[in-house]
């Protein structure tokens, strides 16, 4: 990175497709407000994407990590060494082309000491104490983009969503929930491929990477209206409004 203060050259931009992924440590948090603006390094621990593509292949990709979080000075607050090591996981599996995913309502675990974390995907939108570990909602969107022969033993679930007038919808988070052990869930928001989430909807939707032979409960339910921007969750933003409970 620039280390004057100057807006950062192209080597950040990559504007020439050269066969480099480049991983960068943005020591003093430079980077990060020149992609998102002055003050952002205080709030954006990484960012990250494929940058090259060749039809559905990614040729070169890019990760930046805030260095400011974990530099023992404050203003940021530190997070802990294992917490920065999962939000690199986290900006790797954007890399490679995995979205946000919410673990919310239906999956959530209260107790007289706050939310329990366990369970939480590593793609979840905020950083969060269980973010190192890979989730099974984690493990099977990467396999889904990158399967191996295991993954074609799995099943899925599809389908559409729609509104009580039977129009279709995008933007609906669709949760499948293990009957027997509720914390294995794996999610996907309608209309996740769609070009035209906002004009056209095609309410479609895919749960992948189900054992053969399990049984899946499926809630729908509200993207939280907090994940928008940099942390939105799924094609509809601002998050559409749904009411009632999962």
């Amino acid at each position: 990175e620039d280390q004057d203060g100057v807006a950062p050259d192209a080597f950040f931009y990559d504007t020439v497709p050269d066969g480099v992924t480049p991983i960068i440590y943005d020591q003093n948090g430079l980077l990060t407000n020149a992609a998102f603006g002055a003050g952002a390094n205080q709030t954006v621990i990484g960012f990250a994407g494929p940058r090259w593509t060749s039809g559905t292949t990614i040729n070169e990709g890019r990760v930046v990590m805030n260095g400011l979080f974990l530099d023992g000075a404050g203003s940021p607050d530190d997070i802990t060494q294992a917490e920065m090591q999962g939000a690199i996981t986290h900006e790797i599996g954007h890399m490679l082309n995995l979205d946000h995913c919410q673990f919310l309502e239906a999956n959530v675990n209260y107790s007289a000491n706050g939310v329990d974390y366990t369970g939480f995907p590593t793609m979840f939108p905020i950083s969060q104490p269980d973010i190192g570990d890979l989730e099974l909602d984690d493990k099977a969107w990467i396999s889904n983009l990158y399967p191996s022969g295991a993954f074609a033993a799995t099943t899925k679930i599809t389908g559409v969503t729609r509104t009580n007038a039977d129009a279709l919808i995008n933007g609906v988070n669709v949760v499948a929930r293990s009957a027997t052990n509720p914390s294995d869930a794996i999610s996907c928001v309608s209309g996740y491929l769609d070009g035209t989430p906002a004009t056209t909807p095609d309410g479609t939707y895919l749960v992948p990477g189900l054992p053969a032979g399990s049984g899946w409960v499926l809630d729908y339910e509200q993207v939280w209206d907090d994940f928008t921007s940099g942390s939105r969750v799924g094609p509809v933003q601002p998050p559409l409004f749904l009411p009632g409970v999962p």
